[in-house]
């Protein structure tokens, strides 16, 4: 096995998967560095073990970052259907789901795994797993690449892909930030995303799990500002589902500034006068009822007693049509729009994908190449664009790798 290589791709995650099966066979040493023991070990996991590996409605609306454009070249150039082609060709067959979600017809994540295996085995590209980098420095022209046990590998070219700081166990401990900011780039700030929302107060232990498909709003001050409808988890700790892990994004850059903002729970997606006359209606068919028993049937039992608390009412067992005015359009209001403080958010072990990374301003959105150091390339969750949960961050993975192995094979060729 040789030490001296044309292109060292550092993470053999999504994109690095990606990236080796494009520039494999083409005339070029090439070796995929892994940190762990097997390779992809982060891709196994992803939807739940059935891998949303794109989503056939992406655009570039579902991505963020400093300067979400940046993404739009690599987007175009191997949008969705390029991709469910290309895997097609490695043996993927999609199943797509009315959202536009693509999983795999086996619905196995390890069928990526096995394919990426399949297809690498027959090429000509060394696969060092075990092999964590220490260091990167340029030299003469070339790239040396420093790992754990004291080699030296040289290379024309570093293609960095070692994914962000989320989910740790799976080896994505930030490495690749420290790597790329010793060659001169900038990082954004850090914070986890597509991850659960730290609430205040402390009835979650009383609600946790409980399940309501409702429509969840995040808000500051007296704004709304993203609103995501779907499967709400209550947690001892606050709320889960995908419609809390889509609003973390903007949550965690609320908090960075030091700001609080809130959720909102619909648990009756109406007008406040709505729910109050449903209330009145119900005090009239039920007046001997107690609050708390004239609720059943109309919220979820668990709720009903921290609900009737929320709403600064003290004795849950008086009788319904005992409540005032004031106090009915208050519980009418908590109905229709709970409002309660994020206090944070769960952190990396928790979380999907990274907010933030190496600054794109830095990198060419045509080739994926560093503007500050020729022959160093960047592809995936490493840089500065993160996706909506729904298969958009393995689709930046898969073009992003793509638009930057196109290029390193052009320029080493040419």
């Amino acid at each position: 096995m040789t030490s001296n290589y044309d292109l060292l791709i550092v993470g053999g995650g999504a994109a690095g998967l990606m990236s080796a099966t494009i520039v494999q066979n083409k005339g070029l040493r090439v070796g995929l560095l892994e940190r762990n023991a097997r390779i992809g070990k982060k891709l196994l996991a992803t939807g739940n073990g059935r891998c949303n590996y794109t989503n056939i409605y992406t655009s570039l609306e579902d991505f963020s970052g400093e300067d979400v454009s940046f993404a739009s070249t690599a987007l175009e150039t191997f949008p969705p259907q390029t991709i469910l082609s290309y895997f097609r060709s490695l043996g993927i067959e999609p199943q797509i789901e009315a959202n536009g979600k693509a999983f795999p017809s086996s619905e196995q994540a390890s069928s990526f795994l096995d394919l990426f295996l399949l297809r690498l085995r027959n090429g000509d590209i060394d696969i060092l797993t075990d092999t964590f980098v220490k260091g990167i420095r340029k030299k003469k022209g070339r790239f040396i690449v420093t790992t754990n046990d004291g080699r030296n590998l040289t290379a024309k070219k570093v293609l960095l892909c070692t994914g962000g700081k989320a989910m740790p166990s799976s080896g994505s401990d930030g490495n690749g930030y420290s790597l790329a900011a010793s060659l001169g780039h900038s990082i954004t700030p850090l914070s986890p995303s597509l991850v659960q929302l730290m609430l205040q107060g402390n009835f979650f232990p009383k609600i946790e799990g409980v399940k309501l498909r409702r429509w969840l709003h995040l808000g500051l001050g007296d704004e709304f500002l993203q609103t995501e409808e779907g499967d709400l988890l209550f947690a001892n700790y606050g709320i889960s589902g995908p419609p809390a892990l889509q609003l973390s994004r903007l949550a965690g850059a609320l908090l960075a500034q030091g700001k609080t903002p809130w959720v909102s729970i619909s648990l009756f997606n109406e007008p406040l006068q709505e729910t109050y006359e449903r209330l009145m209606e119900r005090s009239s068919f039920f007046p001997d009822r107690s609050i708390h028993d004239a609720l059943i049937g109309l919220v979820h039992k668990r709720l009903i007693p921290v609900i009737i608390q929320e709403a600064g009412i003290d004795n849950i067992r008086r009788t319904v049509s005992s409540l005032t005015k004031k106090e009915t359009y208050s519980l009418a209001r908590l109905l229709t729009d709970w409002r309660i403080p994020i206090r944070g958010l769960k952190g990396w072990s928790s979380a999907q994908v990274t907010a933030g990374g190496v600054n794109t301003k830095e990198v060419d959105p045509a080739s994926m190449e560093s503007t500050i150091i020729s022959g160093l390339y960047f592809a995936g969750e490493i840089l500065d664009i993160d996706g909506r949960s729904g298969g958009f961050n393995l689709q930046w993975a898969w073009s992003s790798a793509a638009i930057a192995s196109r290029a390193i094979i052009s320029d080493c060729q040419s």
